[in-house]
C-alpha cells in the first residue's frame, strides 16, 4: 500500500514539475517575444522645437509640431521624391494613430522661449499600411556610406580637376539635409589618383576606376564627372550600390560658375537622384505576404532569443506570432513582404535552416 501511494505520489511530482516547467518557458516565450517591441517601431530622433513661451503657450500644440516634423522627416526617408507630395500630410488626426509613443528630453525655458527634443516612434505596420493605401512602394529607411569621387573636365581648356579648383569638391559636403540617407566618404587629395585619372581622361567616361576604388575599402561608390561646357555642364553619374552598377546623364544650362549657391543647388539634386537610387534598391513591396511557418526546440531559450531579434530587426518582416506551443516546439507563423527564397538568403548567415518539410525547423 506504501508503495503504491508512493508511486502515485513520485509521478504526482512530476507532473506538477512538467507542468511548472511548461509555464516557465510559456512565460520566458512571452518574455522575449515582447521585450524587443521597439525593432518594430521606425525610431526619428533629434526633433528640435522652439516656441515663445506666452499667454498663447500649449504644450499639446508644440508635441504636435513634433509629430508633424518627425512624420515629414521618416516619410522623406522611405520614400522617392516623386512620391512625396503625394505621401506628406500635416493632418495630425492622420498622423497621431501611427504613433505608438515618444520621449521629451533636454526641456529648457529661457528668454520666453520653450525649447525641447522628441524622439518619435512610429508604428512600423501603420505606416506602411498608410504608403500602400496611397499606392506609394516605400523602402527600408537605412543609412548608407558611399565613397564620393568627383571629376571636373573643363572641354575648352582641356584642364581636369579633382581637388582644389574642383567646384563641386569643395562645395559637396556643404549641401545637407536631415532627410538623406547617402553619407559621403571623399578621398583626401592623392597624386596617384589624379594620375591615373589624368592617364584615363580620353575615355573617362568609359573608365571603370578599378585602380582606385579598392585602396578606400568602400563596397559601394559613386563617381560623377562634370563637363563644363562654357555656360554648359553635362554629368555623367556611375552609382554602384549593393552590387548594382547605374548610370545616369543629366544636363545643367545656364549655368553660373561663380556663384556657389548655383552650384550647391546642382548638388542637391544631384544627392536627390543618388537618394531615389538607393531607396529603389531597398524597396519594401507590402503587397507580397508570404506565410512562412518556422519551428524551433522549445527549450532551446538561446536560439528562439536570437530568432526573435532577427524577426524584429528584419524591415521584410510585416509581422509575426507564434502559432502553436508545447514542450517540445515552437512554432511561429511569420508575415514575410518578400519570396520566401529572399528570407532564405535572409535568414541563413546566422541560423541553420531545414526546408525539407512544409514547416521550416531552425536549428
Amino acid at each position: 500500500m506504501n508503495k503504491i501511494l508512493f508511486q502515485i505520489i513520485n509521478k504526482t511530482k512530476k507532473k506538477i514539475k512538467m507542468i511548472i516547467n511548461l509555464i516557465l518557458l510559456n512565460v520566458l516565450i512571452i518574455f522575449l517575444s515582447t521585450n524587443n517591441l521597439n525593432a518594430n517601431v521606425y525610431t526619428v530622433k533629434n526633433i528640435q522645437i522652439k516656441e515663445p513661451y506666452d499667454l498663447n503657450f500649449k504644450k499639446k500644440k508644440v508635441i504636435e509640431k513634433a509629430f508633424i516634423s518627425a512624420f515629414e522627416i521618416l516619410v522623406s526617408k522611405k520614400v522617392s521624391s516623386k512620391d512625396l507630395n503625394i505621401s506628406k500630410t500635416t493632418n495630425i488626426n492622420l498622423i497621431k494613430p501611427m504613433i505608438d509613443s515618444f520621449l521629451i528630453s533636454n526641456e529648457k525655458f529661457k528668454d520666453n522661449y520653450y525649447s525641447a527634443e522628441f524622439e518619435v516612434f512610429f508604428n512600423k505596420k501603420k505606416i506602411l499600411n498608410y504608403l500602400n493605401s496611397l499606392n506609394i512602394v516605400s523602402s527600408i529607411p537605412k543609412d548608407k556610406q558611399v565613397l564620393f569621387i568627383p571629376i571636373f573636365v573643363n572641354l575648352l581648356t582641356d584642364e581636369i580637376y579633382i581637388y582644389d579648383e574642383n567646384l563641386f569638391y569643395l562645395n559637396w559636403e556643404k549641401v545637407k539635409s536631415k532627410n538623406f540617407l547617402l553619407n559621403y566618404i571623399i578621398p583626401d587629395e592623392d597624386l596617384d589618383d589624379f594620375n591615373i585619372i589624368k592617364k584615363n581622361i580620353t575615355d573617362i567616361e568609359n573608365y571603370d576606376f578599378k585602380e582606385i576604388i579598392p585602396k578606400y575599402n568602400q563596397e559601394d561608390y559613386v563617381v560623377a564627372i562634370f563637363f563644363q561646357n562654357s555656360n554648359k555642364l553635362k554629368i555623367l553619374s556611375k552609382i554602384f550600390l549593393k552590387n548594382n552598377l547605374n548610370i545616369i546623364s543629366s544636363f545643367e544650362e545656364n549655368v553660373d560658375f561663380n556663384d556657389d549657391e548655383s552650384i550647391k543647388k546642382i548638388i542637391y539634386n544631384l544627392k536627390v537622384n543618388y537618394e531615389n537610387l538607393w531607396k529603389k534598391e531597398n524597396e519594401i513591396n507590402i503587397s507580397i505576404k508570404s506565410p512562412i511557418n518556422i519551428s524551433i526546440e522549445t527549450k532551446n531559450l538561446k536560439l528562439i532569443n536570437m530568432f526573435e531579434e532577427k524577426l524584429q530587426s528584419s524591415q521584410l518582416v510585416y509581422d509575426y506570432r507564434i502559432e502553436q506551443f508545447d514542450n517540445k516546439n515552437t512554432i511561429y507563423n511569420i508575415i514575410y513582404n518578400s519570396t520566401p527564397d529572399k528570407f532564405l538568403n535572409d535568414f541563413s548567415n546566422d541560423f541553420n535552416i531545414n526546408i525539407s518539410e512544409n514547416i521550416w525547423e531552425v536549428k
